[in-house]
């Protein structure tokens, strides 16, 4: 098995991946986190401003509420 293992070969592969992933930078992503009903009320969020807030939620009946229901533009 060894018999055919090269080890200068081997070195020069594992020098040049370590060359390129020491220069590779991955693109930094932002993720957004958006509050989950069940435990927006135990999270407290701070936006660019420094300022603290927290979400309420309280469920309501769709249909007695037909009406007032607008549509949004998902968000990218």
């Amino acid at each position: 098995m060894f018999s055919n293992f090269r080890i200068v070969p081997f070195l020069v592969g594992i020098g040049s991946a370590v060359l390129i992933f020491s220069f590779y930078k991955p693109e930094k992503e932002v993720i957004r986190q958006y509050p989950h009903p069940s435990e927006s009320e135990n999270k407290v969020y701070r936006d660019h401003n420094g300022i603290c807030y927290k979400y309420s939620s309280h469920e309501v009946d769709c249909d007695a509420n037909e009406a007032t229901i607008t549509e949004f533009p998902v968000q990218a």
